[in-house]
């Protein structure tokens, strides 16, 4: 039924495309010769960047969507978390208690972990840099020229880890003109934002700046009534400066020199309980599912998994989560999410919070050889220091409470050569890269209050890993005549990665319940002072320690080849077929239990192969743009992570997969008539698994698991769009009106469908709305705007929610209520 209803939308999807070609036809016969960008009252074009060379958006042949700085500004986007209200076919999500923390999903492929020891599967680019690592790309928008969000493999130009999509993030660069812009946002929960920008000429006609700044306070969304914490959840304290430099030394030569400095300081994310498990004892069966627990079980869960909540309490014994209900029957209780207690949730006694420091370096050189060969130099420098102390358990007690001190650089160089040949019938690009990465991340667990049972529940665990990758890349277009086009591209991507890990965990070897090797759960744990022999007793109990040494090795390379196709049907309409395969590098997964687990492993690259058919088109003297695309993944060795049953949080990660992606996506533009512009975009995604191999049968056979597993954080539709009218201009100022709205089919945040049982996302539709008045009072260059965000106060669940597991609950991350602040602008 699955495969019927996506061969009736793909014809569905080839019939519009069909009659977008007819009706090509008929417009191009009743054209003037007038070029497009003359066109009065038409859509301006956008320039983009997404081949390593300037060029017109539809001219492109790639799936992609591109914002200039006045979309963003009409959007009132603050970061690039708020991305994922632009573009279908990409998911931006907060980690689950720490919105400091991105995680990046395109058509369907997602790292859930935002460690830096699992890159993302979309890369991210600020001014040609490439920014790594899930913690890294959480930025502000600050004094951004535009933004291009390329979808599906661009491994070819980009490299590996790219296999999902690209963002490329342009920001303004310095000019000889002295101008500025102050801008303060007050608004409900305390918000007081203030910013601004100032571009000023150094030296005459050689040297120019530009300076910019924000500092964001907003209060948060709900009440942390516990001591000690000095934030409340969901709360937003970051700051931002840019510097930007631009020297033209010569004709031919300029140089960019780009700082940036980002920080945020805020509290946990909401994450209440909205499920603890039922607790059923060994040999037993479940009130809920009737399923059998195995006696070899020490206790499960409604699901026949381990429940370690078993071993620790009695029914109704944990103030806060089953005070509502003392009757409640084996822990079988569900809340309701949406209208949380406040003991259903809570923090360390000694606070919850993330502090997160960034410094970005970049230097860009762009030397004009000749008139058709031109050469430049990308080089950046990353770092950021991250401390994270989180509460997962939902309650005040310290059930699950974790952290994490990071520290990771990175630097990155590029070399491209960019020209034209046979009188501009080709252009090329060869390039070359290098990166190299290092981390040291302290980790520290605490649940149950490092209660151990018949395993350890409180652990450290030092991580150190470093990792050198080298890229060589070409790329051709060839135009045979004013129709056609032929593309293809290479290049080839090593990496070694180094890593070490240092784990002490407490264990028993007493009776069940019994306290022992307790790491106290209100101070961070330091693997520094496990550095002790395997088998030390470090706190004088009489009770050894567990404790392993890990340092591994491992190298890995693919080839990302590219061939494309090109036909302009007419001036106005463009079709592509495009094939490329992806490569995401292999590592090491970064949340082992113990020295011997299968999460110590390195595990392999995934690879993707791909093929996409879309067009380019506008019509009606370019007051309409319609471009789609359709594609056809397959992936190979698919780098999957799963929970390890009874350990936790601890996770592993295998090449267990194999699957399918096959989806389309259009984004439309129009302009009706003067003063209204409306935009509606939508992408479908259908990703199954053919192959999910967790362990082998009884009969030495692998154990495909693929109807039981899900692709996370993927709506299989989602709509975005706006509507926007600017009114006649009036003595005190010219108003404008726009909404926007955004709609997400259910998405599930885990991998395993019995795990998303209670934390799948409904449906949901959330609308902005926002007025503005330009030249207000007649003062040109002052705006004053009314920001209304989640309009109808929609409650639903968004972000990261989790599953525990052998934890014995689940919790979810709440979106944001409604909220709105009034904008003051000035410019000169």
């Amino acid at each position: 039924m699955q495969v019927r209803t996506y061969r009736k939308r793909l014809a569905i999807f080839s019939a519009v495309l069909s009659c977008a070609l007819v009706l090509g036809g008929g417009v191009s016969a009743q054209e003037t010769e007038a070029e497009q960008d003359d066109a009065p009252g038409g859509i301006e074009s956008i320039t983009v960047t997404a081949e390593k060379r300037q060029a017109d958006l539809q001219d492109m042949g790639v799936s992609i969507q591109a914002f200039s700085a006045e979309d963003l500004e009409r959007q009132a986007l603050h970061s690039t978390q708020d991305f994922g209200a632009l573009v279908p076919g990409l998911t931006f999500v907060a980690a689950s208690q720490n919105p400091g923390q991105l995680t990046i999903s395109g058509r369907g492929l997602v790292h859930a972990d935002n460690h830096p020891m699992q890159p993302s599967t979309v890369g991210m680019y600020v001014d040609g840099v490439y920014i790594t690592a899930g913690n890294s790309t959480m930025l502000q928008l600050l004094d951004i020229e535009s933004v291009e969000f390329l979808k599906g493999p661009q491994g070819t130009l980009f490299g590996r880890n790219t296999i999902g999509g690209a963002v490329i993030i342009n920001t303004k660069r310095p000019t000889s003109e002295l101008e500025g812009r102050v801008n303060v946002r007050l608004g409900n929960y305390g918000r007081r934002d203030i910013g601004g920008t100032l571009n000023v000429p150094i030296i005459d006609e050689s040297l120019f700046g530009r300076f910019s700044w924000v500092s964001n306070r907003r209060d948060g969304f709900w009440e942390n009534d516990l001591p000690g914490n000095e934030f409340d959840f969901n709360d937003d304290h970051d700051d931002a400066a840019r510097i930007a430099l631009r020297w033209l030394a010569s004709e031919s030569l300029t140089a960019d020199y780009i700082f940036e400095w980002y920080q945020l300081r805020e509290g946990m994310a909401l994450n209440p309980i909205n499920k603890v498990h039922e607790v059923v004892p060994a040999g037993g069966v479940s009130q809920e599912t009737g399923i059998p627990c195995h006696p070899a079980q020490p206790a499960c869960d409604q699901y026949g998994r381990t429940n370690l909540a078993g071993l620790i309490r009695p029914p109704g014994s944990i103030p806060g989560v089953s005070h509502s209900q003392p009757d409640w029957p084996g822990g079988l209780h569900e809340y309701d999410w949406r209208d949380p207690d406040p003991l259903y949730f809570g923090g360390l006694a000694e606070g919850t919070d993330q502090n997160k420091n960034t410094w970005n370096h970049s230097l860009i050189l762009d030397y004009e050889i000749s008139e058709n060969l031109s050469f430049k130099f990308l080089g950046g420098y990353h770092e950021y220091k991250m401390n994270v102390r989180s509460d997962q358990d939902g309650t005040p007690l310290a059930l699950a409470d974790y952290g994490t001190d990071l520290l990771y650089d990175s630097l990155n160089t590029e070399l491209q050569l960019v020209g034209d040949l046979l009188e501009g019938a080709a252009d090329f690009v060869l390039g070359f890269t290098y990166f190299e990465e290092e981390f040291d991340s302290d980790q520290y667990a605490d649940q149950y209050g490092g209660r151990d049972v018949f395993f350890p529940l409180a652990s450290s665990a030092l991580n150190q890993g470093e990792s050198d990758a080298l890229g060589y890349f070409a790329h051709l277009n060839y135009r045979p005549s004013d129709r056609w086009e032929f593309s293809t591209g290479i290049r080839y991507s090593s990496e070694d990665k180094d890593i070490s890990r240092h784990q002490c965990s407490g264990q028993v070897f007493g009776p069940a319940g019994a306290v022992q090797n307790v790491i106290d759960p209100y101070t961070r744990a330091s693997a520094e002072n496990c550095r002790v022999p395997n088998g030390a007793d470090t706190n004088g109990d009489g009770n050894a320690d567990v404790f392993f040494d890990l340092n591994k090795s491992a190298s890995f390379s693919a080839w990302s080849p590219m061939a494309r196709v090109k036909y302009y049907w007419t001036d106005e309409l463009m079709t592509y077929l495009k094939w490329s395969k992806g490569f995401n590098s292999g590592g090491f997964g970064p949340r082992a239990a113990n020295g011997s687990d299968l999460a110590t492993q390195a595990y392999e690259p995934e690879l993707l192969y791909s093929w996409e058919f879309g067009f380019k088109s506008r019509w009606f003297d370019d007051r309409l743009q319609f471009n789609g695309a359709a594609y056809y993944d397959e992936h190979e060795d698919q780098q999957i992570a799963t929970f390890i049953p009874g350990q936790g949080v601890a996770t592993r990660i295998d090449n267990a997969g194999k699957s399918r992606i096959r989806g389309w996506e259009f984004d439309l533009r129009a302009l009706p008539f003067d003063g209204l512009e409306v935009t509606l975009n939508h992408a479908f995604t259908y990703a199954t698994f053919s192959e999910f191999i967790v362990g082998t049968l009884p009969d030495g056979t692998p154990n495909n698991q693929a109807r039981n597993r899900v692709f996370a954080h993927l709506p299989k539709r989602k709509w975005g769009g706006s509507a926007r009218y600017t009114f006649a201009s009036q003595s005190w100022g010219t108003p404008e009106l726009g909404v926007t709205f955004i709609r997400e089919s259910p998405k599930r945040s885990l991998g395993d469908v019995t795990q998303n049982l209670h934390i799948t996302s409904s449906s949901y539709t959330l609308w902005n709305s926002r007025f503005s008045v330009y030249d207000a009072g007649g003062v040109q260059g002052l705006s004053v705007s009314l920001q209304v965000q989640n309009l109808g106060d929609r409650k639903y669940i968004w972000g990261q929610a989790i599953d525990f597991g052998a934890l014995g609950w689940t919790n979810v991350h709440i979106a944001d209520p409604r909220n709105w602040f009034v904008e003051l602008t000035y410019e000169f």
